[in-house]
């Protein structure tokens, strides 16, 4: 099979994986802000205290990052030892099935259930990674740099797009039968349409071969980066880096919420307006 001779075919459904996969992330932010907010029954009654609140909100922010610590490396090996196809499917299917579970929590006010949601949501988000690799099997030496660049312009469209998404369809003074829920049955129809995508026009574009499997490699890598000397100072900066951009990110809504009264909508439009200051910055 010669996938460069019509590499736009592979290129775009793994750019809409990969915006699929930010939107995912992005679009609770600005919800959970408004949930977990002081005026929100979905999870709370009235004597609930600020802290039962902000702990509710920590979990339901973390769980995903850290799911995605363990599922994430493992989804890279799988996709050597099974192919692309087969990983990128299984993680929309995932995104699908965690988008879809979060939107029943809270449409049933079940906490747990949103944190089974977000748990598989972020078991499974290692399509950005399988797409990248996917769209590198493909790219001719002299394309590499551009379409790397076409991965960093997905990114920043999901990042963009996903807050304003969630706080746009929240929104019931826009379209009246809008709530808390519908971004999730969005965002999950977006799964399931590239995954019908995926099915039909995307082949697969690496040879696999046997890998090792390890649930744990994620958490045994993390030491690797400190160990040796050349690379101890540059792990350090983009940890700490890393760290700082993903508290403010995940964090604002909620802060705009309690401090400026910020609804779903106005929040949704600041983390766009971030978003897209990111993608001028890493344009140049």
């Amino acid at each position: 099979m010669n996938n460069q001779a019509y590499p736009w075919k592979v290129i775009l459904p793994l750019s809409f994986v990969i915006i699929i996969d930010l939107i995912g992330l992005t679009i609770v932010f600005p919800i959970f802000a408004e949930i977990f907010s002081n005026h929100s029954p979905v999870f709370f009654s009235m004597q609930d205290s600020m802290i039962k609140k902000d702990l509710y909100f920590s979990l339901a922010i973390t769980i995903y990052p850290l799911m995605t610590l363990f599922g994430a490396p493992l989804l890279g090996d799988l996709s050597d030892s099974i192919g692309r196809k087969k990983v990128l499917l299984i993680c929309l299917s995932g995104s699908f099935s965690g988008l879809l579970l979060s939107g029943i929590a809270i449409q049933l006010h079940a906490f747990w259930l949103l944190l089974v949601g977000r748990a598989i949501a972020g078991f499974t988000a290692g399509s950005q990674q399988t797409a990248q690799a996917a769209i590198i099997d493909v790219s001719e030496k002299k394309n590499t740099t551009k379409n790397m660049a076409l991965i960093i312009l997905s990114i920043t469209v999901g990042m963009s797009i996903g807050p304003i998404l969630g706080g746009v369809l929240v929104d019931h003074k826009l379209v009246h039968f809008f709530n808390n829920t519908t971004p999730f049955w969005v965002a999950s129809l977006l799964s399931l349409i590239n995954i019908a995508w995926l099915v039909f026009n995307f082949k697969e574009t690496y040879q696999a071969e046997p890998k090792k499997l390890s649930l744990l490699r994620g958490i045994k890598s993390l030491p690797v980066g400190f160990k040796q000397k050349k690379l101890r100072a540059l792990s350090c900066y983009f940890l700490l880096t890393q760290l700082g951009w993903i508290m403010y990110y995940q964090v604002i809504s909620f802060f705009l919420s309690k401090q400026f009264s910020y609804n779903a909508l106005q929040s949704g439009f600041f983390m766009m307006y971030i978003a897209l200051l990111l993608c001028f910055a890493l344009s140049y």
